[in-house]
C-alpha cells in the first residue's frame, strides 16, 4: 500500500498528522508463516489459526519464499510428514497438503514473485531479512538508530518535534 502522510499545523505548531492510504497493495511485501507452538511430531494434524499447533510470525515476503514457509492460512488439517521444532518455521516440504484452489492461488503468487527483489532489500533490509543481502545490506541492517538520520531534522534548522505538547 502507499500512504501519504502530511503534518496539520495549527499557529505554527504540529497537532497532528493526515494520512492517507491507496488501500491497494503493490507488491509481496510480507507473508505470515507458520511456527511450531510446540515440538511437532509427523502424523500429527496442524491446527491453524487460534489451535494447539502453530502461530502466525510475520517474516518478510523475500524470507518466506527463500525458506519455503508454509502460510498460517493454510495451515488447517494439514498432516505433517516431519516432526518440527518448537519456533521452528513449518515449511510446504514439512507437510502433505491436497491440491486446492487456495494452494494453487498460493503456488502461482509465489511464482509471480520468487526473485523480485523486495523493498525491504532494496532499501538495505531488517535484522530478520538481512541473511540474504549483499555485506552492504547487512551493514545497513546493522545501523543503530542514532546513526540514521532523523526525517524531521534537516542541517542547518532547527529541531520541530512532530508530537503535540
Amino acid at each position: 500500500m502507499s500512504l501519504l502522510s502530511v503534518p496539520l499545523l495549527f499557529r505554527g505548531e504540529a497537532i497532528g498528522a493526515l494520512n492517507v492510504y491507496t488501500g491497494q497493495p503493490h507488491g509481496f511485501r510480507g507473508d505470515v508463516a507458520s511456527v511450531a507452538k510446540r515440538d511437532l511430531r509427523a502424523g500429527e494434524m496442524l491446527d491453524g489459526e487460534g489451535g494447539y499447533t502453530v502461530w502466525g510470525k510475520l517474516v518478510p515476503a523475500e524470507r518466506s519464499l527463500a525458506e519455503g514457509a508454509l502460510p498460517i492460512g493454510l495451515a488447517h488439517r494439514v498432516p505433517l510428514m516431519r516432526d518440527i521444532a518448537a519456533g521452528k518455521i513449518v515449511r510446504w516440504a514439512d507437510i502433505a497438503i491436497p491440491d486446492s484452489e487456495a494452494t494453487e492461488a498460493r503456488r502461482d503468487m509465489e511464482r509471480r514473485f520468487a526473485g523480485r527483489p523486495s523493498a525491504i532489500a532494496a532499501a538495505g533490509g531488517c535484522e530478520s531479512s538481512s541473511r540474504g543481502l549483499p555485506p552492504a545490506g547487512r551493514r545497513a541492517a546493522r545501523e543503530t538508530p542514532e546513526s540514521r538520520p532523523v526525517p524531521h531534522e534537516s542541517p542547518g534548522k532547527e529541531r520541530r518535534n512532530w508530537l503535540p505538547r
